[in-house]
């Protein structure tokens, strides 16, 4: 399911209904609110929520870097939830098989 692409500053976007963008002239695709590490978080302080909520994050982007085959993967914030996180190690582990560069926007709090 993809949207029309729309023009923005003389660019070509295609936004995507996942609120996942894709700037084809720069085989771009952009994220954000990962948020990794939501469950474990919540489950910390006794809610109930299941451990795969990472596991099928990164399944998601697996997926959309098939279906867009990007040259990049640009993450533009709130990769994890907390800082007290221990999805590190999934991320990187997940990040060094991309099948795309992976991008992690830096900018101020």
């Amino acid at each position: 399911m993809l949207t029309e692409e729309v023009d923005i500053a003389g660019e070509r976007l295609l936004p995507h209904p996942y609120r996942a963008p894709v700037w084809p002239r720069m085989k771009l695709l952009v994220v954000s609110d990962l948020h990794l590490g939501k469950a474990a978080h919540f489950r910390k302080a006794g809610a109930s929520l299941p451990e795969v909520h990472d596991d099928v994050t990164l399944e998601r982007l697996d997926l959309w870097l098939h279906t867009f085959a990007p040259h990049t993967l640009l993450i533009l914030g709130d990769l994890f939830h907390s800082s007290h996180d221990n999805s590190w190690g999934l991320f990187q582990n997940w990040a060094n098989g991309a099948a795309c560069a992976v991008a992690l926007g830096v900018g101020q709090p």
